[in-house]
């Protein structure tokens, strides 16, 4: 949570593993605008749209350099 908190500060690209409700996993790209309660909003560079993802669904964050 500290490294999507970190992204969102500074405007920054993160990778993360999602889990979808289906429990599919995918990889997205993403640039997170907003953290409430359990959603993070983020722009998703692969749909080239801005998406909610649960945040406990996220598995993993790295940055992308």
């Amino acid at each position: 949570l500290a490294l999507l908190a970190d992204a969102l500060d500074h405007g920054r690209d993160v990778r993360i593993r999602y889990r979808n409700s289906a429990g599919n996993r995918t990889i997205r790209d993403i640039r997170p605008t907003g953290i409430y309660d359990r959603w993070l909003t983020a722009w998703c560079h692969l749909r080239s749209a801005e998406r909610d993802f649960t945040v406990a669904n996220i598995e993993m964050v790295v940055l992308v350099e």
